[in-house]
């Protein structure tokens, strides 16, 4: 069994902003596509807040981001962290 130390919060927001800048998107971008606020997806995103994202919503990200849901609960160190 694999022990991650980190938040599942702060997993899920690494790799959503991970994704949207591997796809080359902004915020802006991604809230546009998703049909949410700018100010949503910076909250998402940002290590203060982001503990209020939606399954339906995360499912709308992937769908966006043209990634599997799943990715977004997988630990990752990415280089840009």
């Amino acid at each position: 069994m694999v022990v991650v130390k980190e938040n599942v919060f702060d997993v899920i927001r690494n790799n959503i902003k991970h994704y949207r800048k591997e796809k080359g998107m902004t915020q802006e971008e991604l809230a546009e596509k998703m049909n949410v606020s700018f100010d949503y997806i910076r909250q998402i995103e940002s290590e203060k807040s982001g503990k209020h994202l939606s399954i339906m919503n995360m499912a709308i990200a992937a769908e966006v981001l043209d990634i599997e849901l799943y990715k977004f609960f997988v630990y990752e160190k990415y280089e840009d962290d």
